[in-house]
């Protein structure tokens, strides 16, 4: 179970919306303003918003477990980058020689960061995000001062892919246009397929409407232009949200103007209340859904600027750890224990399945494998099948005798005696010369089974061109010395 607080620091009014997650479970727990009145920049602005983020902070009964909030997009350069597949273990290396001729300031003065879009064809499109150090460390320090310690820091524009995991509707192909009218500045993001695409800043606003309603077009209509200019299909629907999206007409104006259906972002609801979230809340939950995004996303905390964990936090959560590691303690034991009890059964099995095949062979019951080799290797054992019979002279022969050799059999005789271990083996044929008889008898006589091979006399056939032959050989194979050794003895001895 986490909490996290979506921080839209505006000019005029601090924005938060509390998320909560628990395994299936996700809703906005809470949607909160507190009004600024002091402007960026006045002497009194910290005491302000000191005073607010107190105000916004006694106002839940749990700290919220992380906190997460933005530059705004005057304050960033976002870029779409591609680089090859090949250089996805460099990026942090390749992006700032990438960047270098396109930012309006120094690469040496800015962290850059990024998130992936999609890999195509062996090439990686990214969404690169870059600010000036100075700017980061000076919000770092602003926000520290009013009691703020956020997790993440976002980039103006590309934060509304945080909207995806609260709203489904945004999951889809798409793509979809979101405007988010402030008062002085409009984000603009294109999602297709939950990601990012493109993210700009107009620097145009509610307050300058209607004056500036045609740069507001204007603004919306490049953005539109630069990504169908890679072969992207039209948008499947433009949704505005924000403090400009309450302008009378200009939902139907819009939509006139880009030919596409344009409506008003419907935020999520807070659970057991009938009251609609303003669209001035769109920033403040893609901020708190940012932190259920998965994979890689821009977050202007790094290097020196990246959030240190400390002992204190640590101890915060000191139940929730501990009740993870004895989770994780008997998980392990569990394991353990199922696991040595299956091996326990399997080598059950098996040694059950031993003694039926030894009795079966050997004709008692045999536990060991040592054993099992011994009675093997004994060649006095009852194995009723032979280790050479007829058919394997047969198939022997048939691998002897070449292909090129114009074979006629006449006579053939396979002895295999009654104690299965020692036999003979007579063959009489017809082939072509006495050198492919000789051929016969040196394969016989390298086959590890044929032993003493003896040439009988040959003839002429009948046909005058080839000649009759007679082959006689003692079948023993390896193993059967010591039985052939004891039949010598015996014989010997009579």
């Amino acid at each position: 179970m986490s909490r996290t607080l979506g921080l839209d620091i505006g000019e005029q009014a601090l924005r938060a919306a509390l998320v909560h997650s628990a395994f299936r479970t996700l809703e906005v727990e809470r949607y909160i303003e507190i009004p600024l009145v002091q402007a960026r920049g006045d002497i009194a602005r910290d005491v302000d918003l000191s005073d607010a983020v107190q105000g916004l902070l006694s106002l839940f009964s749990q700290t919220p477990d992380t906190v997460i909030t933005a530059l705004a997009g005057d304050q960033v350069s976002i870029k779409t980058v591609q680089i090859p597949t090949a250089a996805a273990k460099h990026i942090t290396q390749v992006l700032p020689l990438e960047l270098e001729s396109v930012l309006p300031f120094a690469v040496e003065e800015t962290i850059i960061d990024y998130q992936p879009i999609e890999t195509k064809g062996g090439q990686m499109n990214l969404l690169v995000a870059a600010a000036l150090r100075s700017r980061i460390a000076e919000y770092i320090k602003e926000l520290e001062r009013v009691g703020i310690e956020p997790r993440e820091i976002g980039a103006g524009a590309a934060i509304l892919d945080g909207l995806t995991p609260l709203i489904p509707e945004l999951k889809k192909e798409g793509p979809f246009l979101i405007g988010d009218i402030g008062r002085c500045q409009t984000d603009l993001c294109i999602l297709q397929n939950g990601k990012c695409r493109l993210a700009r800043t107009l620097s145009i606003g509610s307050d300058m409407l209607p004056e500036k309603a045609e740069q507001l077009w204007r603004g919306f209509q490049r953005s539109a232009f630069s990504f169908r200019s890679s072969g992207a299909p039209a948008f499947a629907r433009v949704y505005l949200a924000g403090r400009g999206a309450r302008a009378e007409g200009i939902a139907p104006w819009l939509s006139g103007k880009l030919e596409t259906e344009v409506e008003f972002l419907a935020l999520p609801r807070v659970p057991n209340s009938d009251e609609e979230p303003r669209p001035e809340f769109a920033r403040a939950v893609a901020l708190a859904g940012r932190g259920l995004l998965r994979g890689k996303t821009i977050n202007l905390r790094q290097n020196e600027f990246a959030l240190k964990r400390s002992a204190g936090a640590l101890l915060r959560h000191s139940t929730l750890l501990s009740l993870c590691a004895l989770v994780m303690l008997f998980s392990v034991v569990f394991s353990i224990y199922a696991q040595r009890s299956l091996l326990t059964d399997e080598q059950a099995a098996l040694q059950t399945k031993l003694t039926e095949v030894t009795k079966q062979i050997f004709g008692k019951s045999v536990l060991e494998a040592s054993e099992v080799e011994k009675l093997m290797s004994n060649t006095s054992s009852t194995d009723p099948l032979p280790r050479f019979d007829a058919f394997n002279a047969l198939d022997a022969l048939s691998g002897i005798i070449s292909q090129d050799i114009v074979h006629d059999i006449t006579n053939l005789r396979i002895e295999i005696g009654d104690d299965k271990h020692e036999g003979r083996f007579e063959i009489k044929g017809t082939l072509g010369t006495i050198e492919q008889r000789d051929e016969v008898a040196a394969k016989l006589e390298a086959h590890e089974c044929f032993n003493d091979v003896k040439k009988g006399r040959t003839t002429t056939a009948r046909d005058k061109e080839r000649i009759n032959y007679q082959l006689e050989a003692v079948i023993q194979c390896p193993g059967e010395a010591s039985t052939k050794s004891s039949k010598k003895a015996r014989r010997t001895s009579d």
